[in-house]
């Protein structure tokens, strides 16, 4: 992290703890937006292709459900994400399977 020590010139950003801080926010943020928009995706007024191109209604349910499922976890959790590896997780664990509600 030293290149971010040499260039910042906000004083606050150069006390102990605040980079830490900072990136946890971030994060954070990062986790909630995404649960915002997998759930306009599903249900916003402007539909997305990737959802809306699929032709089997079964496939693009389960598809839906995953999203708002994903949603939901990183809307209502979005501070406990450290990694991306958290983010993956969530997708895996909240995957419908076809015909699985």
């Amino acid at each position: 992290m030293k290149p971010f020590f040499d260039q910042v010139t906000e004083h606050v950003a150069q006390y102990p703890g605040f980079l830490e801080y900072y990136l946890a926010e971030l994060i954070a943020d990062t986790a909630a937006v995404a649960g915002l928009e997998l759930s306009r995706r599903v249900i916003g007024l402007a539909p997305v292709a990737d959802l809306t191109e699929i032709t089997d209604p079964e496939k693009r349910a389960t598809a839906e459900i995953t999203c708002l499922k994903a949603a939901k976890v990183f809307i209502l959790n979005r501070n406990d994400f450290f990694h991306g590896e958290d983010f993956t997780r969530v997708i895996r664990e909240n995957t419908c399977r076809e015909g699985v509600q």
